[in-house]
């Protein structure tokens, strides 16, 4: 028998302003959606669901109404829970990471 997976379809809206994580040495912001869940096989999975690199000058205040995902993904796993995470590449120092619900 073969296995049984989901595959997982959502719309988001997504309101959120990132200027606040630019400073002086901050070259670009990568930010991204993942999803984070259980399964059979593995206690930890994540998976990237959207994601968006914003420049130094560019707009940082994000508003978006009922896009998909840029990847989906396809598992037998349960109780997902979603995180935005962000990691900035800086001009003088290495890439530093932070989470938000």
């Amino acid at each position: 028998m073969g296995m049984k997976n989901d595959l997982v379809t959502l719309t988001l809206d997504i309101n959120a302003n990132f200027s606040s994580l630019f400073d002086w040495n901050t070259k670009e912001l990568f930010v991204y959606l993942y999803a984070n869940y259980t399964s059979k096989r593995n206690v930890v999975n994540q998976v990237v669901l959207w994601d968006k690199i914003i420049l130094r000058g560019e707009k940082a205040d994000l508003k978006f109404q009922a896009i998909s995902p840029k990847y989906q993904f396809i598992d037998d796993g349960y109780g997902m829970r979603l995180f935005v995470h962000t990691s900035h590449n800086t001009v003088c120092t290495p890439l530093h990471s932070s989470f938000a619900l």
